[in-house]
């Protein structure tokens, strides 16, 4: 299964290191192949490689491109909705991804 993060929560406000830690987190616990939704791929990839933050990502796709559990904060489309993955949201994910373990 796909967990699909939108870039809108992770361009700052939101903390690179913070990102790291909820894809380790659904790689190796809830199996997920992680998938970065973007329009700018380079931009993501960039700031995701400078930060050492891509190793648990799967791939990066344009939005609507693939299917899963989205992370965004999209009101009404989101399966896990936050303004941003930073330290203050960082525990609301991972008890929403505990929840939607298979």
């Amino acid at each position: 299964m796909n967990l699909l993060i939108s870039e809108s929560v992770i361009l700052p406000p939101g903390v690179i290191t913070c990102v790291r830690d909820v894809t380790l987190y659904a790689v190796t616990f809830n199996h997920y192949d992680v998938l970065i939704e973007t329009h700018d791929k380079d931009l993501i990839f960039g700031l995701l490689t400078r930060f050492g933050a891509l190793d648990f990502v799967s791939d990066i796709v344009h939005p609507g491109e693939e299917y899963g559990v989205t992370l965004n904060n999209e009101p009404g489309g989101c399966s896990i909705c936050v303004d941003c993955i930073d330290y203050t949201s960082l525990s609301f994910i991972i008890t929403k991804l505990t929840s939607q373990q298979k």
